[in-house]
């Protein structure tokens, strides 16, 4: 009998010890049902610039067929998403932010990871179980939450006559399809295709966790020099919590551009958070003091027997710059912002503004109101979401006090005020138009390519 050896021994257990987690986790793979990845998840969207965290809502079909829903603030989209599963891979087409999208998933018992992409954006995805209770309304209190959106409609849009939509019947046909839904997904896409039947921007139904949701990875301004005679000049974000640093950062790049006979002022992506924060960057741009806009509130119309803002004299509203806290107070409910004329020098030079179909909002305004001075637009057409608009909480919406305690975390965005350019021009549903439309390009800047032309004709 032959001695046995230690390699003998030692070769299969330290093979054994190799392989035995590889089998096991391939076990594991296939031992997830694809149907054991329904129910709701945290998804976060990122690219180099932000991060945009929500609530989903995943629903896979026995078929194979999947259905995901994007819980938090869409743009007014209805946040639906469908397409296929094949393992732990899912494949979904849907819209995102008003563009045609694709999303990529790979799924695991706890985790998600992938990719989003459209013809203006690319997001990596990361995903993981969310705890909440489910769902946030009980399913048979579905009506009430109709209730409250419905109510909330009337009690709040900015046009007194709902832009002429009959809202009784447009309740009436979307009951049937509330009482029919089975969960946060369904309802939420039910009561956004009721919304939008109005047609009208910043009108969305959403689920809030309390958390902010976008997260901003870059400097709100960057400056750098193009060439000797060209300056550029990026304003990423508007945000309403870093309007201190805006003044600041404006300040020391205009302090630079100044020195350049033509400037580039970059707005693409810049989806304009908040208008105050547009007022303040415009008035370092525009060489001295001028009306941009006017805007009337629902409440103000209301208490002037008006029907919209088209029936105001602009003439007759007070004025005030954003930074004039005592003559703003005097607006109630209507008045015309001011901007411009704040910065030590004025700069005299060419500019070209670049925008482009996330240029949205406040970031309209603010384009707007450069090609009113001047500046020439370069890009693609700007979607046209401006209305001034605020979340509208259910508990404050004048319905039963029974259902008052059931809604939890659901928030509906309202737009509650319009707005007019000063010179009459309506951007919301039109959106601008650029001086000279550029092809998006994968390859390079054209738009840059076509305001260096431009700027060195």
């Amino acid at each position: 009998m032959k001695p046995v050896s230690l390699r003998s021994i030692f070769l299969p257990l330290l093979f054994l010890f190799l392989v035995t987690p590889f089998i096991e986790t391939q076990a594991e793979a296939q031992s997830v049902r694809p149907e054991s990845f329904s129910g709701r998840w945290t998804l976060a969207f990122e690219d180099d610039s932000r991060r945009i965290e929500m609530p989903a809502d995943l629903r896979v079909i026995e078929t194979g067929r999947v259905r995901l829903v994007l819980l938090g603030k869409t743009g007014g989209d209805e946040g639906l998403f469908q397409g296929i599963i094949a393992s732990d891979k899912i494949d979904l087409s849907g819209s995102f932010n008003g563009n045609d999208s694709r999303i990529e998933l790979k799924m695991t018992a706890q985790g998600a990871g992938g990719t989003l992409k459209n013809s203006s954006a690319s997001y990596r995805i990361t995903g993981s179980r969310d705890s909440a209770q489910l769902p946030e309304v009980p399913v048979n209190k579905y009506p009430m939450l109709l209730d409250a959106v419905w109510n909330g409609v009337n009690l709040y849009f900015y046009d007194p006559r709902l832009k002429g939509v009959d809202w009784n019947a447009a309740k009436t046909r979307y009951l049937p399809l509330v009482k029919a839904a089975q969960n946060d997904g369904e309802i939420a896409v039910v009561l956004r295709k009721l919304l939008r039947e109005l047609g009208s921007s910043h009108t969305e139904l959403h689920l809030s966790t309390g958390k902010k949701s976008i997260v901003h990875k870059t400097e709100q301004v960057a400056f750098k020099q193009i060439d000797s005679e060209t300056g550029y000049l990026a304003i990423r974000y508007f945000s309403p919590e870093r309007l201190k640093e805006l003044d600041a950062d404006l300040d020391r790049a205009m302090d630079q551009a100044i020195r350049f006979r033509s400037l580039v002022i970059d707005l693409r992506g810049n989806d304009g958070e908040n208008l105050e924060a547009a007022l303040a960057a415009l008035n370092f741009l525009l060489p001295d003091g001028r009306a941009i806009f006017y805007f009337a509130s629902r409440d103000r119309l209301i208490a002037s027997g008006l029907n919209s803002i088209d029936q105001i004299t602009p003439s007759s509203l007070p004025t005030a710059f954003v930074d004039d806290y005592n003559a703003v107070s005097k607006f109630k409910g209507a008045g015309i912002y001011l901007a411009g004329g704040k910065y030590k020098t004025a700069y005299q030079g060419k500019i070209a503004v670049l925008i482009d179909e996330n240029c949205a909002g406040s970031c309209e305004v603010f384009a707007e109101a450069l090609k009113d001075a001047g500046a020439q637009l370069i890009g693609r057409k700007t979607p046209g979401r401006v209305l001034l608009s605020q979340d509208v909480d259910f508990q404050f919406v004048n319905w039963s006090r029974m259902a008052r305690g059931t809604v939890k975390s659901w928030l509906m965005e309202l737009p509650k005020t319009d707005i007019r350019m000063v010179n009459g021009t309506k951007l919301e549903g039109k959106g601008i138009k650029p001086d000279i439309e550029v092809i998006r390009s994968a390859n390079d800047d054209a738009d840059l390519k076509a305001a260096l032309r431009w700027l060195n004709r």
